[in-house]
């Protein structure tokens, strides 16, 4: 009988934890496994002028780039369509009446679907996806609260997919995001209700439903990989909440028709 170790499968590509360095050249103070980094690019380095652009910071990270079209470029894993809003996310909250129309959303989500046949994008809600719905796109979605506003009340992450019935998004487009900053030292603890407590005045939700009901593949989430980290208990929570994330690929079984060899 063939027991499954989803273990080794901690090192998979695209899905588990995701680091960021906020541009430096920094390296992960913790060896955490990871197969992706995630990077900001601020509008205001990429777009000089009405018809002056600088990809030069994109190129620096992406390493002697050949040229600008990234389409199918395996060193990227996900696009997150930020172009809009307040820190790539796709709003100007609190003040949401400055959001764009969705006319101009429209332009940006085309412009991005042209562009990205190979390469996943993704756009942070469901319920706003300029004038079509969110199966019309061919987009993923990452909820950059994952852990606190995931699911619950209508206006949450998994509500908001079962309301715009996008609730199957997950089997063809990627589900990622951020776990809440403010609940990375107690999210993995033995009871993270409780410890949350002690550090914050966010509540956390249970990361086995955040999971399971979204399909995620993969969180930011950079404290994993700096000191002090997790360690003891919480470092094994840590690990299999990352293994539990979308898929685990592994050999159950091996056939092999027996030789016979002879001669030299």
């Amino acid at each position: 009988m063939y027991s499954f170790n989803a273990s080794p499968t901690i090192w998979n590509p695209l899905k588990g934890f995701v680091p960021y360095y906020y541009g430096t050249n920094s390296q992960p103070a913790v060896n955490f496994p990871h197969s992706m980094e995630n990077q900001y690019f601020p509008m205001k380095d990429l777009i000089l002028g009405s018809n002056s652009f600088d990809f030069s910071s994109i190129n620096a990270i992406l390493m002697n780039v050949a040229s600008n079209r990234y389409d199918g470029d395996i060193r990227i894993g996900f696009w997150q369509i930020g172009f809009l809003g307040h820190c790539g996310e796709w709003h100007t909250s609190p003040n949401i009446t400055y959001f764009a129309s969705s006319y101009h959303q429209n332009q940006v989500l085309s412009a991005f679907n042209s562009s990205f046949v190979q390469t996943k994008i993704q756009l942070r809600y469901f319920d706003v996806t300029g004038n079509s719905n969110a199966q019309s796109w061919n987009v993923g979605f990452h909820d950059d609260s994952f852990f606190q506003d995931t699911y619950g009340e209508a206006w949450m992450f998994y509500n908001t997919s079962v309301t715009v019935g996008a609730t199957n998004q997950w089997r063809n487009q990627p589900i990622g995001g951020e776990v809440r900053p403010e609940l990375w030292p107690c999210v993995f603890s033995s009871d993270p209700a409780t410890d949350c407590q002690a550090i914050t005045t966010v509540v956390p939700l249970n990361w086995t439903d955040c999971v399971q009901l979204t399909h995620s593949s993969y969180q930011w989430l950079s404290y994993a990989f700096t000191s002090p980290g997790y360690s003891g208990a919480d470092y094994g929570r840590a690990i299999y909440g990352s293994i539990m994330q979308r898929y685990s690929f592994f050999v159950s079984q091996i056939t092999a028709n027996e030789m016979n060899c002879s001669g030299t």
